[in-house]
């Protein structure tokens, strides 16, 4: 080897060793540069650990695995689980992963030491299990200078800082909304509750529909009413319609009153509500439409009569019926819980808005404010009725829209019907009764049938479908609603219960506010009332639009959506063609109008089949695992969340990187009374009265 030739090997040396001081240079500032990144990043300012340098990080098709040693002092203090996050900023590109624990090992040092246990193992050694915690993670996906989003597609190397990441790095990574509707707190795939991450859906997710199912016990009115009070606090000027069948919903206006439990967490539940709940505020006013049927019309009637106020102007009577009504309801609802829970109502002022024509007076509006005592404390609260019933005058052909029974031929027919027979009888229908009286008496009468010539255009078998479905509305006792009254001077006037005239004047005053569609009086035929408000609240939002006008949102809740919704329609043929093509048809265009469904139920296969391809996002609480199948949620999740606690979902929804999230709401953020409750709530009271 000449001269020449070693000079030429030794200048490739020292470009090697070059090469190798640049690399390693460059490795130590990507070391300390990962170590900041992680510092800053870490929910506690530390590095937990590094990946580990004995289990290689390997990257394929099928799998990608990333083994940790966490050293004991750190695991004991506080330990690492299968589906908790960690993250780790990877050395090769300074990006932040964050990961998934999908296994965690502990082994005492004979087992780490790979040999054979002696005959008989010696007594326990306390430093036999000193050992770090041999933790294998699935990465999720990778940031950058906090913006750039990406999956993780190479290894990450191995020593590099390992730390417990800020909530925001793991939102940012899972691709959670940072606005919107707050929904509770994230929840692991194994049941850990992270009360510090929110799980949020943006308002327009709303407008792409909503299915809640979930096992009765589960959560349902619970998450619903934490969600509202979610809405009114951070959603603007949303309005929120509730249909309320079972008269829970009116409790909202009451404050929360905490029953022991042995059941639930209080430290979890408050850490949940202090995180995240911190700024929402209880209801002080609700607007309650109120349907009033003929039976509770005559029972305030008949007060009306044993106080002697039946000979009255019609304004002084509207009124004294109006307050009767209010002191009625507010007794009726609120006011035996509040009772239960050893408080009082004082102050309470009822104002009642009415409305006089020259035979007629209607009672508009009842406003009641007063004072809840509970507990020492005072809250201030209003409710408003608008008191509510159908007058067929109004409504003529539109009636048609609330039968679900009619055939195609009837409701075809249907306004044919009726001006033929004003026609040939002589006069306006003004009330329901007495249209369906003669179309009875037409039917029944075969001489004066032929001579009204109704038979050569509608069938006899098409007569009788309309007046079964006329006999259904007359049974709800919502049809013409009045009773007639004379003043002093003994001219003859009518008290009359209408629904609002305008729904636009009503929503405009519900902006930031919610509307309770109070149903729980009602004994049959609810669906009435949930069809003509669903139609009127959407006819004021499509005329608004047609107009150019800009309409602020509103969501529209419908608990119990089995009543109103069923799967196997009512009993008669075509009732399921137009119950879905009325969810449909409100659905499709309410999402460019600001119109949002929500529906809750037991069952998606309670409730039409259409609801279930319109609602763009599921929320399952509890319930069996077939049930959890249909409204899809993975194989994976099914088996937890059949047997998990209440209050515990799986959200999925196309507003998640990852389509799937585990939530937990927490307990009641306001009032949420069943007896137990109550129950339960005066036990406590009579045990601290004894000591």
């Amino acid at each position: 080897m000449d001269k020449r030739q070693l000079i030429r090997i030794s200048e490739f040396v020292r470009e090697d060793l070059a090469r190798m001081q640049k690399t390693k240079d460059l490795i130590r500032k990507r070391v300390m540069e990962a170590l900041e990144i992680a510092r800053k990043q870490s929910i506690d300012g530390k590095v937990l650990c590094y990946v580990s340098r004995l289990i290689p990080s390997s990257v394929s098709t099928k799998e990608f695995t990333i083994g940790l040693d966490i050293p004991i002092e750190e695991y004991i203090a506080e330990p690492i689980g299968i589906g908790d996050y960690i993250a780790t900023v990877n050395l090769s590109d300074l990006s932040t992963v964050l990961m998934e624990v999908v296994e965690v090992q502990r082994g005492d040092i004979l087992s780490l030491m790979g040999r054979e246990p002696p005959l008989e193992v010696p007594p326990g050694d306390i430093h036999g299990i000193l050992t770090p915690a041999q933790v294998k993670t699935q990465p999720i996906m990778a940031i950058k200078n906090g913006k750039t989003l990406s999956h993780v597609f190479i290894p990450i190397e191995p020593q590099s800082p390992v730390f417990r990441p800020k909530p925001e790095i793991i939102m940012k990574c899972l691709g959670l909304p940072e606005e919107g509707v707050l929904q509770g707190c994230m929840v692991t795939s194994r049941g850990r509750v992270m009360h510090n991450i929110p799980i949020r859906l943006p308002v327009g997710v709303f407008f792409q529909h909503i299915l809640m199912v979930g096992t009765t016990g589960s959560g349902k009115t619970t998450w619903i009413k934490n969600m509202i009070l979610s809405m009114m606090s951070d959603a603007g000027d949303v309005s929120v319609i509730i249909f309320d069948a079972t008269g829970e919903y009116l409790q909202m206006i009451l404050p929360r009153v905490e029953a022991a439990r042995f059941d639930i967490d209080m430290e979890e539940e408050q850490a949940i509500m202090s995180s995240l709940y911190g700024d929402i505020k209880e209801l002080d006013t609700i607007i309650v439409i109120l349907p009033i049927t003929h039976s509770i019309f005559e029972s305030i009637e008949r007060e009306l009569k044993n106080r002697r106020m039946q000979y009255r102007e019609k304004g002084e009577t509207a009124r004294d019926f109006g307050k009767l009504l209010g002191e009625f309801y507010l007794t009726q609802t609120i006011g035996n819980i509040v009772n239960a829970l050893g408080g009082k109502m004082k102050n309470i002022k009822i104002r009642v808005s009415t409305r006089t024509f020259q035979k007629r007076v209607v009672v508009r509006k009842i406003g009641i404010r007063f004072t809840l005592v509970i507990d020492g404390r005072e809250y201030r609260k209003r409710i408003i009725i608008f008191p509510w019933a159908l007058k067929f005058s109004r409504l003529r052909e539109d009636i048609k829209r609330l039968i679900p029974i009619l055939t195609q031929q009837a409701r075809y027919f249907f306004g044919w019907v009726i001006r033929k027979a004003e026609e040939l009888i002589g006069r306006r229908y003004t009330t329901l009764r007495e249209l369906r009286n003669d179309l009875a008496r037409i039917l029944g009468d075969k001489k004066e049938r032929t001579e009204f010539g109704i038979i050569t255009q509608v069938s006899p078998k098409t007569i009788e479908n309309m007046l079964r479905g006329m006999n259904l509305l007359m049974e709800s006792g919502l049809f013409d609603v009045r009773r007639a009254y004379r003043d002093p001077q003994g001219n003859r006037y009518h008290l009359e219960i209408v629904e609002p005239k305008d729904y636009g004047k009503l929503m405009a005053r519900a902006r930031n506010r919610v509307i309770l569609v109070d149903l729980h009086m009602l004994a049959r035929e609810e669906y009435i009332v949930v069809y003509r408000i669903l139609n009127q609240v959407f006819g004021w939002k499509k005329r608004s639009y047609l107009r150019g006008k800009i309409t602020h949102p509103v969501i529209i809740i419908i608990d119990e959506a089995h009543r109103y919704f069923p799967a196997a329609g009512f009993g008669e043929s075509g009732s399921i063609e137009l119950i879905e093509k009325q969810i449909t048809y409100i659905a499709r265009l309410g999402r460019a109008r600001g119109l949002g469904l929500f529906f809750a139920t037991h069952s998606p296969s309670d409730v039409s089949k259409v609801i279930l391809q319109l609602t763009n996002t599921k929320i399952a609480l509890r319930c069996e695992e077939d049930i959890l199948e249909k409204v899809g949620i993975p194989k994976e999740l099914r088996e937890f969340l059949s047997n998990t606690k209440d209050r515990i979902a799986v959200i999925r929804s196309y507003a998640f990187r990852m389509h799937y999230v585990l939530c937990k709401t927490p307990i009641p953020l306001c009032g949420h009374y069943d007896i137990t409750t109550l129950i339960k709530i005066q036990e406590n009271r009579k045990q601290n009265t004894q000591y």
